[in-house]
């Protein structure tokens, strides 16, 4: 049951990375969001362009496709469901924050990340 718990978030954040990256594609919007600034000499920013909501769209479809197949793998050949549950949720987001990174240091954070 947890595991599943751990997966319906995730397919919906993907279904929901996938309607905003759609709705970018379509020129209705370009997003952007000034990061609280960490250090003293940078600031850092999410954008999404037309190029990164192409490749967030790519990575929200194969999330959604993981979030519904994966509790049914989890259970037969996992031992730490919760573990490998909570690392693909932090790994997602990761490459969500790649696509969207809107700076150099944001994107070498989330890329480290």
């Amino acid at each position: 049951m947890a595991v599943w718990m751990g997966h319906l978030p995730t397919f919906v954040c993907a279904v929901g990375g996938a309607v905003g990256a759609i709705t970018v594609l379509k020129g209705h919007a370009t997003p952007h969001l000034t990061l609280p600034q960490l250090f003293p000499f940078a600031r850092m920013s999410l954008t999404v362009d037309g190029l990164s909501a192409f490749f967030l769209l790519v990575i929200s479809l194969g999330t959604a496709a993981a979030a519904i197949y994966g509790p049914a793998y989890l259970g037969a050949h996992a031992r730490a469901r919760g573990v490998q549950t909570l690392a693909l949720n932090l790994f997602v987001g990761c490459m969500a924050l790649v696509c969207c990174a809107g700076d150099a240091l944001t994107f070498l954070l989330a890329w480290e990340a």
